[in-house]
């Protein structure tokens, strides 16, 4: 099979993930996607300002820019402010989320769908997988673990 018709099976099985409704609805679920929406919604912006109070002191990181964790807001940050360093363009598409709150904690996971152009190369894909926790601190969700990890396209 080519890695284009791969491809393209991969977008079909998103887009059917997409029409899949999200459940759990209330006031603390809906308070929950609409801070992950504006911290990704930051990011999109290459907002650390922004992205910041939606993120706890203590966060803890595994994502797709290293193998290794970020512990604390102040690594997060300095990795995404290297990795904006380096790219022309930068956007998360998250795709069918889930959000869930037990409590004062809340978590959020799906799929994401990242699209970056380095300075130095051609625009890019690439598809992963993402979950991140949150905690209430002074009644404001904010994040204290991610980690995001690559969908394998071999054998799609």
């Amino acid at each position: 099979m080519s890695w284009m018709s791969r491809r393209v099976r991969m977008v079909c099985g998103l887009l059917v993930l997409l029409s899949i409704p999200s459940v759990g609805r209330g006031a603390e679920v809906d308070e929950l996607k609409a801070t992950v929406e504006q911290l990704i919604g930051a990011l999109n912006k290459r907002d650390l300002d922004a992205w910041s109070p939606l993120v706890h002191d203590q966060a803890v990181g595994f994502n797709l820019i290293s193998p290794f964790p970020a512990e604390g807001k102040a690594a997060l940050r300095q990795g995404f402010q290297g990795l904006f360093a380096t790219m022309e363009s930068f956007t998360i598409i998250p795709l069918n989320w889930q959000y869930r709150t037990v409590g004062d904690t809340g978590y959020a996971w799906g799929h994401v769908m990242v699209s970056f152009k380095p300075k130095d190369g051609p625009v890019r894909m690439t598809w992963g997988r993402e979950v991140m926790t949150y905690t209430k601190v002074g009644g404001k969700w904010q994040m204290v673990t991610v980690h995001a990890s690559p969908i394998p396209t071999d054998g799609l």
